[in-house]
């Protein structure tokens, strides 16, 4: 996944553009999940 090559480049080189970068598509990652209903039907709400 994505998210762990980043994390790995950021513990390598300590660069916080690494860390940022990473944290943002966590964040989206979750949102996606969060959003999706049962039905496989995405919800509007949010």
């Amino acid at each position: 996944m994505i998210t762990d090559f980043i994390w790995k480049a950021f513990e390598k080189t300590g660069d916080t553009r690494y860390y940022l970068e990473y944290k943002r598509y966590r964040d989206a990652c979750c949102c996606m999940k969060r959003k999706q209903k049962p039905g496989g039907r995405m919800d509007k709400t949010g």
